[in-house]
């Protein structure tokens, strides 16, 4: 009788971890980023390019469809320093992303992958319709969460990011050509989740 008490209670508690960890749910999120980029800016089949080191943050809503797939939104902003001017840059996106997250309960290593819409901050000078230069960001990733409990994940990750711009149209009162930039990012992050 007793061997079936404890049966009992070791089943359900395995079932009660099993449904915990399959429940959907939504979470809000913060992530603190670092690495390094480039800025490219092509313009008469010439391209200058110019290296920075950046620093990030993102805060997050997303929602847990089931035990491998996750879909969220986010703003990131990113402040650029560059190698070889003084200054600092910043840019932000607003970013719809999908998650494919694998493994076990305790470590879950996950696939990243989306598109954002990003703004390039005090750039109004060099646009015609005075506004910042707006673009669009794809991202892919890498990284692993930690679930501490039901309601908290710990997250590292690896990412790539790219920007693209719009067309900056550039004329010395003769002719005109079109200025393209674009951004790419490198990018280690840390964070933590609360599911609700």
């Amino acid at each position: 009788m007793r061997k079936l008490s404890i049966l009992a209670v070791v089943a359900a508690l395995s079932t009660s971890l099993t449904t915990s960890a399959n429940e959907s749910g939504f979470y809000l999120g913060l992530n603190l980023g670092f690495g390094g980029g480039t800025e490219v800016a092509d313009f008469s089949d010439e391209e200058v390019e110019a290296d920075y080191d950046f620093t990030a943050t993102k805060v997050a809503f997303g929602y847990i469809a089931d035990d491998r797939i996750r879909f969220e939104g986010s703003l990131s902003t990113y402040k650029l320093d560059f190698d070889d001017f003084d200054g600092e840059d910043k840019i932000s996106s607003f970013d719809i992303d999908g998650y494919l997250t694998l493994g076990s309960d305790k470590i879950r290593p996950y696939f990243m992958g989306g598109f954002g819409l990003a703004t390039y901050q005090d750039t109004a000078d060099f646009t015609e319709e005075d506004e910042d230069l707006s673009g669009i960001s794809f991202q892919v990733g890498a990284g692993v969460v930690f679930p501490i409990n039901d309601s908290v994940e710990l997250d590292a990750s690896y990412r790539i990011r790219v920007i693209a711009w719009q067309a900056i149209e550039v004329s010395n009162g003769f002719y005109s050509e079109d200025l393209n930039l674009s951004n790419t990012f490198s990018e280690f992050g840390i964070g933590a989740k609360y599911i609700f």
